[in-house]
């Protein structure tokens, strides 16, 4: 993007104290204060000093990071590779894992729903956790796909994007897995969920981007314009613009 956009760009890698050049997430706060998960390590940066949380301190588990997330108490989670999840809190490290009742070890995504329940997605399914105990499903409590790759969370309706093509809605009691059997002719992999409301709601993977308006879908592949048809992230912007 660099060659090809006007401006200033500054670069951080290994040699500016980044634990490893394979970025996974991005998490900026309000205040502008940055973290960046990598395969071996998590970096805190201000913009005039940088921190790093890995295996060599204590607490902290010897694994990559697949994602972040900043909860409502101002929690920083970390979706971990092999490990679990932790946060971070006033330099205090909490960690959660199989041991302890998640799912499972590996986590793709984390997300918060209205009520403070964090929420988890992995390669096992999906967990609850309450601030006491996790609640987990899978596909044999109602969950349609044992692997997820995103979670979004639109007032008491939670999405989830499942890595085997189908799309899943979970009201808080009940999931409605979306399949081909209504018209979800997806085989491949969904990455990502854009929620605009609840009657327009993004999704994209392998095989393109994707549209829900509540009863029907509405496929979209480079025939309809995309560059390419794997589709990896979705954005909304403030003016509920899709990127």
């Amino acid at each position: 993007i660099k060659n090809n956009v006007k401006g200033h760009w500054t670069n951080m890698d290994v040699f500016d104290g980044l634990p490893s050049n394979f970025v996974s997430d991005i998490l900026i706060e309000d205040s502008g204060e940055i973290w960046i998960s990598t395969w071996a390590g998590l970096c805190y940066y201000n913009k005039s000093k940088m921190k790093i949380y890995d295996n060599t301190m204590e607490n902290f588990p010897k694994s990559s990071i697949n994602s972040l997330y900043k909860d409502s108490k101002d929690r920083i989670w970390a979706g971990l590779g092999g490990a679990g999840a932790l946060y971070i809190h006033n330099d205090t490290i909490q960690v959660f894992n199989e041991e302890h009742g998640l799912l499972s070890n590996r986590v793709n995504v984390i997300n918060e729903d209205v009520d403070g329940n964090i929420l988890f997605g992995g390669n096992r399914g999906f967990s609850i956790y309450n601030g006491e105990k996790f609640e987990n499903y899978n596909l044999y409590n109602g969950l349609g796909s044992s692997y997820i790759n995103d979670i979004q969370v639109y007032g008491n309706n939670i999405w989830l994007a499942s890595g085997y093509g189908n799309l899943i809605h979970y009201d808080g009691k009940n999931f409605n897995n979306y399949n081909e059997d209504d018209g979800l002719n997806n085989r491949g992999w969904i990455s990502e969920i854009g929620i605009i409301d609840s009657n327009d709601i993004w999704f994209g993977g392998v095989y393109g981007l994707w549209h829900f308006d509540g009863n029907k879908f509405r496929h979209f592949n480079e025939l309809d314009g995309l560059v390419y048809t794997n589709v990896n992230d979705i954005y909304i912007d403030k003016n509920k613009e899709l990127w």
